[in-house]
């Protein structure tokens, strides 16, 4: 076993939420076995870890921010190998937050973190993860547009994914102007810093004309993925929590943010006169595939939310002949790189949806008293 180093660059602890259309390169290391594995050293200015403890698949160097991308012969994007590599990405991106989140328990037990900065396994893994994911779509298709949170100047080798498509219809082709891409690499951030881990997950998105197509979300601490292409294909893997039968005969249930369980739980019962099976449960992954694996029958999302944390939620539930709407019933739109917050409240239902619409006439979804 090759036992490594970790550390930490100032540049990875800076909090800002700066938006991105990064390309990377390569570099990994492999070993006469076969295996693979990674050294990141950084010099830190007065602070500096060094730990013992296996790192997976990617090599982190410090590197100047421009780098030299190979493009396509043609501009068309083959939306079924783009699906193959979006998956592939996104587990790539839930291999480095577990990674992360395993070196940083492991140096906690040991008691080595010693600088507030340096114990952010938050900010870390998010841009680890986002890095892996930009950098696998990039190196297969240079010239599609990314849209999340922005990465720090460093260059990330994805270990090479082989997933292959098997209940996706024909290929469909669509020029790479009309493709833009939304990367949720760490969704229910605080949910990963205090080790709630089945509430995370990462996310990526495929708008074609600003219509969601494709979408992905991956539960890297399940193992699970779940994809959609509207109009194509599903993915079928049995969701690792779905142990008890779903009960058709329990009252209609609505998932929701902890924050908004209570208000609008009561919004509801004081205009309609009952109470309606409410769920309270974090990440907005986490929540779209409660509802799409029959676990509550409605999303309900109240407050202001970035695009990249929807869009491939959004996808899945079209595709699996759902709704994914604004609160009036209108279709969120994705097509603009620079308009990156919806701001309308959300309800997602893949039966049912007219029933819930109905509830926004109670005004439940006025955020200022929520």
């Amino acid at each position: 076993m090759k036992l490594d180093h970790f550390g930490a660059d100032s540049e990875l602890h800076k909090s800002g939420f700066d938006y991105m259309y990064d390309m990377f390169e390569n570099n990994i290391k492999t070993y006469e076995d076969g295996s693979t594995s990674t050294e990141s050293e950084f010099d830190l200015k007065n602070y500096n870890v060094i730990n013992q403890i296996e790192y997976i698949d990617y090599t982190l160097q410090n590197n100047p921010s421009n780098f030299v991308v190979k493009q396509d012969d043609s501009n068309l994007v083959s939306l079924k190998r783009l699906l193959s590599v979006c998956i592939d990405a996104a587990k790539s991106g839930g291999a480095q937050l577990i990674s992360v989140r395993r070196n940083f328990d492991l140096k906690k037990i040991w008691g080595v973190l010693s600088t507030e900065q340096a114990d952010n396994p938050v900010v870390v893994g998010r841009k680890r993860s986002l890095q892996a994911i930009t950098h696998k779509l990039k190196h297969s298709f240079p010239n599609i547009k990314i849209v999340s949170r922005k990465s720090n100047g460093f260059k990330v080798e994805p270990y090479e994914g082989r997933i292959q498509i098997d209940n996706a219809s024909n290929d469909v082709l669509v020029p790479s102007n009309n493709i833009l891409v939304w990367v949720d690499s760490l969704d229910a951030e605080r949910e990963y810093h205090y080790n709630l881990l089945d509430y995370v997950t990462t996310m990526v998105c495929v708008a074609v004309k600003g219509q969601p197509v494709i979408g992905i979300i991956h539960q890297p601490f399940e193992n699970f993925t779940k994809w959609g292409w509207v109009g194509n294909g599903i993915s079928h893997d049995p969701y690792p929590a779905a142990s008890e039968p779903h009960d058709v005969s329990r009252p209609l249930s609505i998932i929701i943010s902890p924050r908004h369980f209570v208000p609008v739980k009561s919004r509801i019962k004081l205009s309609i006169g009952y109470e309606i099976d409410m769920i309270a449960a974090y990440g907005a992954g986490y929540k779209v595939l409660q509802v799409t694996e029959g676990k509550a029958d409605a999303l309900f999302h109240v407050n202001d939310v970035k695009k990249w944390k929807i869009c491939a939620g959004n996808a899945i539930m079209n595709a699996e002949n759902g709704k994914f709407t604004n609160v009036d019933g209108s279709n969120i739109e994705y097509g603009d790189s620079y308009n990156i917050t919806h701001k309308r409240g959300i309800i997602a239902s893949i039966l049912d949806h007219d029933t819930f619409l109905k509830l926004t006439s109670f005004e439940i979804f006025n955020t200022e008293s929520a």
